[in-house]
């Protein structure tokens, strides 16, 4: 055997032999974990302004930010407050549960007065997209389904607000979006249903636990109703009545030695919480332009890791009940081209409409790069990572 090795390779065993005389290491730094509702700020939850709440933190706990969560029970109704009738045409759009705010902002210190979140009005498209991106069928079809109202849209069906098939025979009319009709069976006739999910915020999606003594406070500013609801009604309109809502936060505490020592680690040192931070821009093209150029996306600024482009018509983002605006139409895109500082990155050629997108696909398989495709004769999504 020692003449098959190499001169400069040593021998080892394999893990089920090295592991054989240990047992694992027991975890006693945390104590205990007590998960605590905060309730909004006012207790009037349909007013106009935001969803606000604070999570003080004068005790010697830490909170453990990634599974924060937010609780929403809500319903359906008309514009009025009534409730919507068994043949009303209304229904939410995917990723229900964060597409009815446009914003979420959090704020960190004892006046809460530090925001550590980008202040921009794409928070619907940030959570569709990391959603879609990160997750496969099963969780969809289960964790984000109850979670969010996750169910997926009918390709090429993503505008109709027709949900079931209507006529008989040959009068059958086929347009249907089975998706849309998936998430209107849940909220019913104005059925009171419940949705609850982490927050997609950069400081949520780190694992490190917050010191004590930092308080927190979040606020979401709500979404218009035709944005996160569709209808094909002229004479009707609707929106999302909030029952009850609250966060759900997990307060985490040490062992008398641990916070100790963090205590006088704090004395000379400042906490650290790296964050990937992700920053969705909206960029208007205007119509009926065979070639566009987007300069200088990033001004002093860190180069992002990755980029996702979607293309969506401009009253779908704005709102617009009749449209989904989470349809990521190609709208014939053949080429596109990403420079940094004059050099060529990345291109790419493409003929949607025939399905054709081989290259970007096999770079997929190919070489060290993430690059999402979905394809469709009516819907695109594309990304990129340097």
């Amino acid at each position: 055997m020692a003449s098959m090795m190499r001169n400069d390779s040593c021998p080892c065993a394999p893990d089920e032999l090295q592991q054989l005389f240990t047992v694992p290491d027991t975890q006693t730094a945390v104590t205990k974990v007590t998960k605590v509702r905060k309730y909004p700020l006012t207790s009037d939850l349909n007013h106009d302004g935001p969803l606000e709440f604070l999570i003080p933190n004068s005790s010697t706990d830490f909170i453990d930010l990634a599974n924060i969560s937010l609780y929403l029970k809500l319903k359906v109704v008309k514009e009025d407050g009534t409730n919507v009738g068994a043949n009303k045409k209304v229904g939410p759009v995917n990723n229900f549960f964060h597409s009815l705010f446009k914003d979420v902002k959090m704020r960190l210190g004892k006046d809460s007065d530090t925001l550590v979140t980008a202040s921009l009005p794409n928070y619907p498209y940030r959570a569709y997209l990391e959603n879609l991106l990160s997750f496969g069928r099963g969780a969809k079809n289960n964790q984000l389904n109850q979670q969010v109202m996750w169910e997926k849209d009918t390709a090429g069906q993503l505008d109709s607000t027709q949900a079931v098939q209507t006529g008989a025979g040959d009068a059958i009319v086929p347009v249907v979006n089975h998706g849309l009709g998936e998430r209107r069976k849940k909220m019913g006739e104005s059925s009171e249903f419940e949705l609850q999910s982490r927050l997609h915020v950069d400081l949520c999606l780190q694992d490190r636990y917050l010191i004590d003594g930092v308080d927190v406070r979040i606020q979401l500013e709500r979404q218009q109703p035709k944005f996160y609801l569709m209808w094909n009604e002229n004479n009707e309109a609707y929106k999302v009545e909030l029952i009850k809502a609250y966060l759900e936060v997990p307060f985490v505490t040490l062992a008398p030695s641990t916070y100790t020592r963090i205590a006088e680690q704090l004395q000379s040192n400042n906490a650290k919480y790296p964050l990937k931070r992700v920053v969705v821009k909206d960029i208007s093209i205007p119509s009926r332009r065979r070639f566009h150029v987007l300069d200088n996306l990033f001004i002093n600024e860190v180069l992002p890791k990755r980029l996702i482009l979607g293309l969506v018509e401009n009253d779908s983002y704005d709102g617009n009940s009749i449209k989904n605006p989470f349809k990521f139409h190609h709208h014939r895109l053949e080429y596109i081209k990403l420079m940094k500082n004059g050099d060529v990155v990345e291109e790419y050629f493409m003929d949607f409409p025939n399905k054709q997108a081989t290259t970007p696909y096999l770079d997929l398989m190919k070489r060290n790069i993430i690059f999402y495709i979905i394809v469709s004769s009516k819907r695109v999504i594309i990304g990129t990572r340097r």
